[in-house]
């Protein structure tokens, strides 16, 4: 009883088989193959550095100045009249 409950919520266990003994393994591993890799020879252009042309600098532009802005007050709520009155 025991065997089943746990069969249950554990599953079976699979049987455990011999893979290699029996005949080896059922494919066959080729050999790899080496390939030689040529180098590759690229001839760089010669490289020329031209001086950068010289900019005259110039001041820097100001912004212009902003309008100050005026806050608007929050509104005031307005009292609501009561859902009952008052008992006496």
């Amino acid at each position: 009883m025991f065997k089943t409950i746990k069969e249950f919520f554990v599953g079976k266990t699979a049987p455990v088989a011999d893979v290699v003994a029996p005949g080896g393994a059922p494919y066959k591993v080729e050999t790899p193959v080496v390939v030689e890799v040529a180098p590759i020879v690229v001839e760089a252009a010669p490289v020329v550095v031209e001086p950068a042309p010289v900019v005259k600098a110039e001041p820097a532009k100001t912004a212009p100045a902003k309008k100050p802005v005026a806050k608007k007050a929050p509104a005031v709520k307005k009292p609501r009249a009561p859902r009952a009155p008052k008992a006496k």
